[in-house]
């Protein structure tokens, strides 16, 4: 059975997070009616939400799922399956803010043959305070190597997603993989630099994630859709540039350190 048709659907992972979902409603409720009109919210949770939803519910169809299996990408796919092909995804995390909606909605609109389309974030600290904006990117080598398409930027036709399911063996960095079609091939998404889509607060467990994970979930996925020769080519670059990152994070936090 098919959730209610929509031009996107927003699903907001929730995971027993009241007022992070809060922020993250809020600022969809505060978009124009006609991004409203375009819009489904589906909060994928662990059972019954305590926030009110009902206050949001004039506006725009919300709809609260509980998956049957565990597993954030195990919930993904599983509501992508609920809805058609044509449908648009935008995964959130609970706490992440929609910021220029109606002019996602404008560009979605307006290049309906692309699989994705990827938007500018806001990165904030802990506070919420502004860090930096982080533009989607494409490149054929760095894309195949790290992540350049962050999910809160990025809308997904669900048909590239059913084709393409997210791997239930990730935890943190199954969306790794949209980034790696980019790097294969330019044409199937559009960049919108220029639109600053929403926020993303530095802290959630994509950014908790150590070394470890990343590279060996990010190699799971290239492993899956790159050439043997590639995908070991592009986990050992990857595995450097970890390395170099985190002789680069120790040195700085010994020298702070000595400062004091």
């Amino acid at each position: 059975m098919e959730c209610i048709s929509s031009s996107i659907s927003i699903v907001i992972g929730f995971v027993d997070e009241d007022q992070e979902l809060f922020k993250s409603l809020e600022s969809i409720h505060n978009q124009s009616s006609e991004f409203h009109k375009n819009i489904q919210v589906i909060i994928m949770s662990k059972g019954v939400c305590s926030v009110p939803l009902r206050n949001y519910k004039p506006q725009y169809s919300i709809i609260e799922i509980v998956p049957p299996q565990k597993g954030i990408y195990n919930g993904l796919n599983y509501i992508s399956s609920l809805l058609s092909e044509n449908s648009l995804i935008w995964f959130l995390g609970a706490g992440d803010c929609i910021l220029e909606g109606g002019k996602v909605i404008t560009a979605v609109i307006s290049d309906k043959e692309f699989s994705m389309h990827a938007f500018t974030i806001l990165l904030l600290d802990q506070n919420y305070s502004k860090i930096k904006y982080v533009k989607p990117q494409y490149s054929p080598l760095y894309g195949k190597i790290c992540n350049t398409l962050p999910h809160q930027g990025l809308i997904i036709r669900n048909k590239l997603l059913k084709q393409y399911p997210y791997m239930a063996k990730c935890n943190v960095y199954a969306d790794f993989q949209f980034s790696l079609f980019l790097s294969i091939d330019k044409n199937i998404c559009a960049l919108h630099h220029e639109i600053v889509s929403s926020s993303f607060r530095m802290g959630g467990i994509s950014t908790k994630a150590s070394f470890a994970c990343r590279l060996s979930e990010s190699t799971l996925i290239r492993r899956k859709l790159l050439r043997k020769r590639s995908y070991i080519v592009f986990t050992f670059l990857h595995a450097i540039l970890l390395l170099s990152l985190f002789i680069y994070n120790t040195i700085k936090y010994i020298i702070k350190k000595l400062a004091l």
